[in-house]
């Protein structure tokens, strides 16, 4: 697959809603968090006093999710935070970061300057290094709202620094003096209603991913803006989502990846995303193409990698490269022609094993698949796929009324028999 570099894009984040915060607002939270740490942005100003955030306020839930949780399940969004760190620093982080209402606590201030244990200036042919290099020399030229309160003339080491304070490139703290604050008006609080542009006095933010629509949540209408889109070739291959065989009633196709501006439409959420239908417009008509693979996963570069014939219709004839304000959407479309939910064994799976099986249900119309139980067996995604693996007894498949259950992220589910699940032990292509 093909690959282009490109700079980590910043994302901006929604309003967080206030509302008491329970044990099932943790993978909401989750996604607002982050959401929210893609944003690049400044440092709110000095505030007159301090508070602490106590239970029923806005801020309390987000700080006590971030401390029990959020820095377990993604430590990175936590730069110099612990699990053993106070609820003050988290809530000091985010008022830092001018997140979930938070007023800057009343604690002193918890991470110690770096030291050269601690710190380290990236260096050639390192991963960080190539990413702060762009952004030092291109991406402040080209994307200046991308990185708030650094300028042309500002060092090596302050780019470096804006992307380790983000959690972006696998960059540590450098060894070097934070940069001078630059005076900026303090952004306006964002609306509660629908995402929107950034309110009057916030800085200028790259093109978010954030639908303008009122779809916030990994659900069809969700759209992302400022995509980048490239060519991937004139075919897709057999990996990443491992599409089985049938009769297709959408013919074009798209491999996704986990840059900033795919928000939720990224790599990260593929077992998710497999085998659903975006939307996908780079300048020429929108395409509708089934997600088929996935792109650079975990390199944060990659957007949308079209197959030629999607490419030439999204783009309106473009030439192979580069097209980095592409709109994507996520649809209810039927990839299938098929007009039902469908069962499938994972091509490459073994077939005939009562102990093991692979399989997954698609042609879904935008339900996104979050779980699924097999002769009352719990399933786990395989890997970047949409199949789920079944360890354990699951029986003989031929003839079998055993049921495969599969809940959705909507709350809904679907049950078909294990026996109407197929095998065809290849993955389908889709060509120029």
């Amino acid at each position: 697959m093909m690959s282009v570099v490109l700079p980590l894009l910043a994302a901006s984040a929604a309003a967080m809603t206030a509302r008491p915060v329970t044990a099932c607002d943790a993978p909401l939270l989750m996604q607002r968090h982050q959401a929210a740490h893609l944003v690049s942005r400044s440092s709110p100003g000095p505030t007159v006093s301090c508070h602490t955030a106590v239970l029923g306020e806005e801020c309390y839930g987000h700080v006590a999710w971030a401390h029990q949780d959020g820095i377990r399940s993604s430590p990175q969004w936590y730069p110099g935070l612990t699990p053993e760190s106070s609820f003050e620093d988290f809530q000091r982080h985010l008022w830092s970061h001018g997140l979930g209402e938070c007023p800057e606590p009343c604690a002193a201030t918890a991470t110690p300057a770096p030291t050269a244990a601690s710190c380290h200036t990236a260096v050639l042919g390192e991963e960080c290094y190539g990413h702060a290099a762009w952004a030092h020399q291109e991406g402040i030229r080209s994307s200046p709202q991308w990185y708030p309160g650094l300028t042309p003339e500002s060092s090596f080491e302050d780019f470096q620094r804006h992307l380790w304070s983000h959690g972006l490139g696998e960059c540590p703290e450098p060894c070097a003096p934070a940069p001078s604050p630059v005076p900026s008006v303090a952004p306006t609080v964002a609306p509660t209603a629908a995402p929107s542009l950034a309110p009057t006095g916030a800085p200028t933010r790259a093109p978010t991913a954030v639908p303008t629509a009122v779809v916030t949540e990994l659900a069809p209408g969700y759209t992302a803006t400022g995509v980048k889109g490239t060519m991937w070739a004139d075919a897709t291959d057999s990996g990443g989502c491992e599409m089985p065989q049938a009769s297709y009633a959408v013919h074009h196709a798209v491999a996704i990846g986990d840059a900033a501006a795919n928000g939720l439409l990224s790599a990260q959420s593929s077992s998710q995303l497999c085998g659903q239908v975006l939307s996908v417009s780079c300048g020429g008509d929108p395409v509708e193409a089934v997600v088929a693979s996935i792109c650079n996963k975990n390199a944060y570069n990659c957007g949308v990698d079209l197959i030629r014939t999607s490419w030439d219709v999204a783009t309106g004839g473009l030439a192979p490269g580069i097209f980095d304000q592409c709109t994507v959407t996520l649809r209810d479309t039927l990839p299938m022609s098929s007009g039902s939910v469908e069962c499938f064994f994972r091509p490459s799976s073994e077939y005939g094993n009562q102990w093991y099986a692979s399989v997954g249900v698609f042609n879904t119309g935008g339900r996104l698949p979050a779980s699924a139980t097999l002769n009352g067996r719990g399933g786990a995604f395989n890997g970047d796929s949409a199949y789920f693996d079944f360890n354990g007894y699951v029986g003989p498949h031929e003839g079998s009324s055993e049921l495969l259950v599969v809940t959705f992220t909507d709350g809904t589910s679907v049950s078909l028999p294990y026996g109407s699940c197929a095998w065809a032990g290849q993955a389908h292509i889709w060509s120029s």
